[in-house]
């Protein structure tokens, strides 16, 4: 059964960046080899732009440290050649950055979603508490009513208002649950979708794989035909 690489037309087309961290990083995590050439090709020419498109001016504080960690790690997995070794440690510090970027935003958007939901909550408070009092401020005003018999016409008018106002009051709820049901949604999708910590064990082999670094033995990459077919292909970028 052939394996594909689920991604839109839209992520097709964009570059591995800052929208697209998490898009690109479930892709590649979640490959189950082998799959479609095209898809392998078009993968691999998207890390490719993005390593030789990796300024030196982009690197960040404590890169060097953890260049050395991936560098071991990837000696793990047998490359020996060291350009190779280069390309894929600066693929790694480029979705290090892009993982750290990618915390900040979503770890800022949520102190606002969740603000947010708090001054919805008390908005919410605030309505129950505000449409009691006045509820209870007309039945006041009318047992002043009836025992005064023929009430003054402020007392009517206060009456009215009242009412006007609790009516208002409890019906803003629905407006306020409604909007505490959106950014509970909001937040929700926010945490499923932040990647909290890279898996850099599959990161690096997937990758390796990918850009034709590294081919392990037993496994094949490329699908090669209709019929399911398929052999390995070794094939290095230079």
């Amino acid at each position: 059964m052939k394996n594909e690489i689920h991604h839109s037309d839209d992520l097709a087309q964009q570059q591995l960046g800052q929208d697209t961290f998490v898009q690109y990083y479930r892709q590649i995590i979640g490959l189950q080899f082998p799959i479609e050439v095209a898809d392998v090709l078009e993968l691999r020419a998207t890390l490719n732009q993005a390593i030789d498109d990796r300024n030196p001016e982009q690197v960040k504080h404590g890169l060097q440290q953890f260049n050395e960690a991936v560098t071991n790690a990837i000696s793990i997995f047998g490359l020996k050649d060291d350009r190779h070794i280069g390309r894929l440690t600066k693929l790694m510090s480029i979705f290090r950055d892009l993982q750290h970027s990618h915390n900040e935003r979503t770890r800022k958007q949520e102190r606002s979603l969740r603000k947010q939901l708090k001054t919805n909550q008390d908005a919410r408070t605030r309505s129950i508490s505000y449409g009691l009092v006045t509820f209870f401020l007309v039945i006041a005003g009318f047992l002043t009513w009836m025992i005064a018999g023929d009430a003054l016409w402020f007392i009517k008018v206060g009456i009215g208002l009242l009412a006007y106002m609790s009516v208002d009051y409890f019906l803003s709820l629905k407006t306020l649950k409604l909007e505490f049901d959106i950014l509970t949604k909001e937040l929700n999708v926010l945490l499923r979708r932040r990647v909290q910590s890279v898996d850099w064990q599959s990161l690096i082999q997937k990758t390796a794989m990918v850009l034709g670094f590294k081919n392990d033995s037993g496994i094949d990459v490329f699908l090669l035909n209709e019929t399911g077919s398929h052999t390995r292909i070794k094939h290095t970028y230079h």
